[in-house]
């Protein structure tokens, strides 16, 4: 559960506003504490109401990777692709 900012929002993608699946967390845009209650609400009511779905999502996400390995790897490539001989 992120709020909807910077490098957060490229990562965490919402469950309820992906289709098929494409979801990996919950977020929420305001500021104020309303906004974060909603989202961890709505956590806690897949949580309730779909243990499974639940279970796929937490899974799914310990799988993936979020490392810096792969950018810094690609941003190397990048530098040296056009750095001067």
């Amino acid at each position: 559960m992120v709020r909807k900012t910077g490098g957060l929002a490229d990562t965490v993608r919402d469950v309820e506003s992906h289709q098929n699946g494409e979801g990996n967390g919950y977020t929420f845009e305001g500021t104020d504490e309303g906004s974060l209650y909603s989202a961890l609400d709505r956590s806690l009511a897949h949580f309730k109401e779909n243990r499974d779905s639940w279970q796929q999502l937490s899974l799914c996400n310990m799988n993936t990777e979020l490392s810096w390995s792969r950018s810094a790897a690609d941003y190397i490539a990048l530098y040296n692709s056009i750095a001067m001989p």
